[in-house]
């Protein structure tokens, strides 16, 4: 990995973990997200995915995610 893209991670890691815990494991759940849009990236980067759904998609999940652990009600 190049010296630059450890910079940004490290940034970005720093970041995540200034955030406010919205629910206990928040800082984790930002952090898989984090993890998953970056492998996105990557594979969109190798094989031209369709990246913008993707994300889309992991975002959304991210926003039902935080909905559900904040009021306890499932989202379908």
């Amino acid at each position: 990995m190049a010296s630059k893209d450890q910079k940004i991670l490290k940034v970005l890691k720093a970041e995540i973990d200034g955030v406010p815990e919205r629910y206990k494991g928040y800082r984790e759940d930002l952090g898989i997200l984090l993890e998953e849009l970056l492998k996105s990236e990557h594979a969109h980067s190798i094989s031209r995915t369709s990246i913008v759904k993707i994300i889309g998609g992991l975002v959304n999940r991210a926003g039902k995610n935080l909905h559900e652990k904040q009021t306890g009600t499932k989202q379908d």
